[in-house]
């Protein structure tokens, strides 16, 4: 019987998204920035604070930021802690990178009070000079 091992040809590049990386302190600049500053602000159960992270786009009307409130904000609220490895330094564990493109981001967090969960993405597009979050499955 043959066996296809192609899915073990992977490029050096593709083995680094794989490996799990600790950031700590990351630059606010930074998408793991944005996600430190949407973590700090579910932990501190400050909505506006957590606004602020999320892509203008995604809060024009009136509706999208009820829905973010209702939905998104009442779950996340309740698990970014589960995210925070060590709070000073602000430590998180990113496992996966996937740029996709110059403007759009998406990287995968992992959960530090449930190690057998799978990490969780975060989708991230470029405002200005800032990365701002798209779609948070934290």
């Amino acid at each position: 019987m043959m066996v296809c091992l192609s899915f073990l040809l992977l490029s050096s590049a593709a083995m680094a998204q794989l490996r799990s990386e600790i950031v700590v302190g990351p630059s606010s600049t930074t998408p793991e920035g944005t996600v430190v500053a949407a973590l700090k602000a579910g932990m501190a159960g400050d909505f506006n604070a957590y606004l602020t992270t999320v892509h203008p786009d995604h809060k024009k009307e009136k509706k999208q930021i009820a829905q973010r409130r209702r939905y998104e904000w009442k779950r996340f609220s309740k698990q970014a802690q589960w995210y925070v490895k060590a709070r000073r330094p602000f430590t998180i564990e990113v496992t996966r990178r996937n740029p996709e493109g110059k403007s759009h981001y998406r990287i995968f967090i992992k959960d530090q009070t449930h190690p057998d969960r799978m990490p969780v993405p975060v989708r991230l597009r470029r405002s200005g000079q800032a990365w701002k979050i798209i779609t948070n499955s934290l």
